[in-house]
């Protein structure tokens, strides 16, 4: 019954760059905008930026995503022909508590040129830190010894797996794996020895975000 639209969607960037991905030419995208506006206010965007070697292999990208009321943004940078640094930032505007920031490096056990690396490459350590309010986790695993085992038990994974808990800045514990019968679980061992499922913390943060994305 109206005359008119009130939503808007608009496309105000694209750039891309040529570039020999195992012998043929694709144009992967360097620069990207676009919007979505009801009522002249603004519901949703992405914003992307990214550099590439001839050859197709990203040195940086760079992601922003709006979905009211959630900020998402997300980097990728080669540091070194094997060495790969990520970050993943989630932010609520309505809610800090569900505010999110992932950041991990993987060295990679050969050097990344063209694609084709990719095909004889494995993961020989992995760098990670993940801040969730006034929770941290901060640690590395062992990828290149863990990857020759063919079936890892939780005391192999745990040999290679170094991460501690803080909170509000101050080291509260230990991460480790621990089997029940036919499950995997990841726990976490206070300073007085006691040890709880790490689900305790998480799954009341995962209803949160499933709750922010419905809307």
């Amino acid at each position: 019954d109206k005359t008119g639209n009130d939503c808007e969607l608009g496309m105000t960037a694209y750039t891309d760059k040529a570039c020999d991905i195992e012998g043929e030419t694709t144009y992967l995208p360097t620069k990207a905008s676009a919007y979505l506006k009801k009522d002249g206010k603004k519901l949703a965007s992405i914003d992307v930026t990214a550099d590439y070697t001839n050859y197709g292999i990203p040195k940086t990208a760079t992601a922003d995503i709006y979905a009211q009321p959630v900020k998402i943004q997300a980097t990728l940078t080669q540091e070194s022909a094997s060495k790969f640094s990520a970050q993943l930032t989630i932010t609520d505007e309505t809610q800090s508590d569900n505010n999110l920031s992932v950041s991990a490096e993987a060295t990679l056990s050969n050097a990344i040129n063209n694609y084709t690396d990719f095909d004889d490459c494995e993961f020989n350590n992995l760098k990670f830190t993940v801040d969730q309010a006034s929770l941290s986790i901060q640690g590395s695993v062992d990828l290149k010894t863990l990857n020759k085992i063919e079936d890892p038990s939780a005391i192999d994974i745990n040999l290679c797996l170094d991460a501690a808990v803080f909170y509000n800045g101050a080291k509260t514990g230990t991460l480790t794996v621990v089997d029940l019968g036919e499950d995997r679980y990841l726990y976490i061992v206070y300073k007085d020895g006691t040890k709880e499922n790490t689900n305790v913390y998480y799954d009341s943060f995962i209803t949160n975000v499933e709750n922010m994305f419905k809307k």
